[in-house]
């Protein structure tokens, strides 16, 4: 638009034969309006400007949300590392030669195995209920690909929810221990999605902080945790 403005004004001023003094007004009048009109485009882009700014700016709700995805995390986070311990600690038989994953089950450990159960069930609901809850923020620009991201943490904790309860079955299944004798099962299969899982979730964990740390600098950080309740971490 301002160079139709420029063009317009050499081109008065070549055929337009007038004495000097008009046409220098004239001239000034088109430059004038040229001047003008590029000072409304740069307003408008200052405010478009100002816009993205807003956007990008971390919100209350965005400490709801990383709030939120702590303690949904540590939950799940807990719920797991029981579960494993249940595995490895008290019902796990190692078999290091053969690389499988045996379990004993006898007459004392059949209430543990219940609590695997119990696990599964409890991560599957709560993960349900955390998805839903996740779909209500509105959260800034900052903050779109870390919730992107919890989304995807959730799935995978329902992949380990699932396959706590695959040991579960599997196990559950087998023939049920005497009060002379137990029972070896083999849960290898079981165990399989379990490991590259785990370190998927690593993975996305550290994409997380990566978010935080290089995406927001240590100004912004401190502004909008400034007089924060911290006391979800405790």
């Amino acid at each position: 638009m301002n160079e139709l403005y420029i063009e317009k004004t050499y081109r008065f001023m070549d055929n337009v034969k007038m004495n000097k003094k008009p046409v220098k007004l004239i001239c000034i009048l088109l430059l004038t309006i040229v001047s003008l009109h590029g000072c409304i485009q740069d307003n408008t882009t200052s405010d478009d400007q100002h816009d993205t700014e807003d956007a990008n700016k971390l919100t209350d709700e965005d400490w709801a949300y990383f709030v939120f995805h702590y303690t949904s995390g540590e939950d799940l986070h807990t719920l797991y590392s029981s579960a494993g311990d249940i595995i490895s600690n008290e019902l796990y038989l190692s078999d290091s030669a053969n690389y499988t994953y045996l379990i004993e089950l006898n007459m004392m450990n059949q209430q543990t195995l219940n609590e695997l159960k119990n696990i599964s069930e409890i991560m599957t609901i709560n993960i349900s209920r955390y998805q839903q809850t996740l779909l209500n923020f509105t959260l800034s620009e900052k903050m779109k690909n870390h919730s992107d991201l919890q989304t995807i943490l959730f799935n995978k904790y329902q992949t380990l929810s699932d396959a706590i309860f695959s040991i579960y079955t599997t196990i559950n299944s087998s023939t049920a221990p005497t009060n002379t004798t137990a029972t070896v099962i083999d849960i290898s299969k079981d165990m399989v999605p379990m490991l590259p899982v785990s370190e998927s979730i690593t993975d996305i964990l550290d994409s997380q902080v990566d978010i935080i740390t290089l995406g927001i600098s240590d100004e912004e950080w401190d502004a909008w945790t400034k007089d924060r309740d911290w006391s979800f971490m405790d």
